[in-house]
């Protein structure tokens, strides 16, 4: 009852037709039956991968079996996901890399066409810290240490104050028999590696490592939601106001202008080169990025499109 009252109450700010994905794991399982339990209207997706051969079909047929249980609106996608890796080895995309695409690309498709508001998906604390160790291994700002977003646009995540856990245990309570997936505990990828070996040794100097990353992502989403409030401030983009203002708002500042470009994936060493630019002001200077050129012309930033 605990568990169901917390997350009613992480779902306040939601409404409407709400498409859940639920892969048949502990996780989604209990986003599925807290959501049915909450008295919302939903609908359950899966996407089947095809990379564990019976046990996916396994796991398509579970979920079904639940949806159809509880009278709810069943959709399943599916893709041959080894083999459209292999498709894309030029672009570097890994497995996991390519079902993520596929598995989104399903469910905005599905929102769409069934005419949903939402979609839920079931990442909790645990993927959250995972997620953040990641972002820092790679190489990351503070938008990396904030991690998974509750909400980002018609996505919701409203496990992200729960535990795995605890999501485990309300099936057991619950009686829900998730489904496993076995390549879960394969040291074959980062996030499993983190999962398996880091954080657990991580806990040996911190017990309490998860709800610390969580309490960082906190931190990290306040700071960068004041940066953006500053950075909004400072358009158009004059040279005499970019070079009076802190470090880190300069960077904010590009990095809302990029996004207002809708130029994607621009880099740390990107926006430290514009901002070298902006400082130097040497006549005739730009810089190449995806899309086009930068260049500062009568004292203010100027981007021109290739093409």
């Amino acid at each position: 009852m605990k568990t169901l009252n917390r997350f009613k109450k992480s779902c306040e700010n939601f409404s409407g037709k709400i498409l859940v994905a639920c892969s048949g794991g502990s996780d989604s399982l209990a986003l599925a039956d807290l959501f049915c339990e909450s008295e919302f209207e939903i609908g359950i997706a899966h996407f089947d991968h095809q990379i564990r051969g019976e046990e996916s079909r396994a796991d398509a047929e579970f979920v079904e079996k639940f949806a159809a249980d509880r009278n709810l609106k069943f959709f399943l996608g599916s893709a041959d996901i080894v083999n459209e890796a292999k498709k894309n080895q030029r672009s570097h995309r890994s497995i996991e890399t390519t079902a993520r695409e596929f598995r989104y690309r399903f469910l905005f498709e599905t929102r769409e066409k069934f005419n949903f508001d939402l979609i839920a998906t079931a990442h909790h604390l645990d993927d959250q810290a995972e997620t953040i160790l990641m972002n820092l291994i790679r190489g990351t700002g503070i938008e990396g240490l904030i991690g998974i977003r509750e909400r980002d646009g018609f996505l919701i995540r409203p496990l992200l104050g729960f535990t795995k856990l605890e999501l485990e245990n309300y099936c057991r309570n619950r009686n829900l028999q998730p489904r496993h997936d076995s390549t879960n505990d394969l040291p074959t990828t980062t996030r499993n590696r983190i999962r398996h070996e880091i954080l657990p040794m991580l806990k040996e100097f911190n017990p309490n490592i998860v709800a610390t990353l969580n309490r960082l992502s906190q931190i990290a989403s306040s700071d960068r939601d004041f940066l953006k409030i500053q950075a909004e401030r400072f358009f158009t983009l004059k040279r005499k106001n970019f070079l009076n203002q802190h470090v880190s708002i300069q960077r904010e500042i590009l990095r809302i202008w990029f996004e207002r470009l809708d130029l994607k994936n621009i880099s740390f060493d990107q926006i430290e080169s514009v901002r070298e630019l902006i400082q130097k002001n040497r006549g005739h200077s730009s810089i190449d990025l995806p899309g086009g050129r930068i260049f500062v012309e009568n004292g203010e930033l100027k981007f021109m499109r290739r093409g």
